[in-house]
């Protein structure tokens, strides 16, 4: 099965998604990630993934997505993706960190081409989708959507820093304003609340 990968498509730029949240390290993974499924599934439309990868690629579903997470565990993690077959182009990963280690949810977005998110409703629709997830896996330092393009050009995640302090200081302030912020505890108590 050949999924398409917006880095292999030249010519427009993408969408990038990155959040990493919080999730309760009690509950059955299948019920934690159900409000995740949920949300991805009503909102994401016609950028909704075709593909899981685990060891392998499967038609999606929610039976193949389960199936891959476990394949994919190794101790104290696991991850999967999340593709398309045709336009537009997407390429996600989920990631989750499991006990001992301090329990995240890691999610890494990229729609391809921009475009698709010329359309209110479906900005909306994205925003709603983003919205769902933060509250229910709380945001732990920042998490933004953006052009891809311009987080390049704004030297993202380093933003002008030497890697050794970017990795030390990760997000500690405010370095850009993207389409969609979410900030995390630290930096609303950093800049306040609107």
């Amino acid at each position: 099965m050949k999924v398409l990968n917006p880095r292999e498509l030249h010519g427009e730029d993408s969408l990038l998604l990155m959040l990493e949240g919080a999730f309760d390290p009690q509950a059955a993974l299948e019920r934690e990630l159900e409000p995740f499924l949920q949300a991805l599934e009503k909102c994401a439309g016609d950028w909704m993934p075709d593909v899981v990868k685990g060891r392998r690629h499967r038609r999606y579903s929610r039976e193949a997505l389960w199936k891959a997470l476990e394949e994919k565990r190794d101790g104290d993690s696991t991850s999967i993706g999340l593709y398309r077959t045709a336009l537009p182009a997407l390429d996600t990963s989920l990631w989750l960190w499991l006990p001992p280690r301090a329990p995240r949810l890691k999610f890494f977005l990229e729609v391809q081409p921009l475009s698709v998110f010329a359309n209110t409703e479906r900005c909306r629709e994205f925003v709603d989708m983003v919205r769902a997830w933060a509250t229910r896996y709380p945001v732990t330092t920042y998490a933004s959507a953006h052009s891809a393009a311009d987080r390049e050009l704004a030297d993202s995640p380093n933003f002008g820093r030497d890697m050794q302090t970017a990795i030390r200081d990760g997000f500690d302030k405010v370095y850009e304003v993207c389409w969609l912020n979410v900030f995390g505890p630290k930096l609303v108590e950093a800049v306040g609340r609107c």
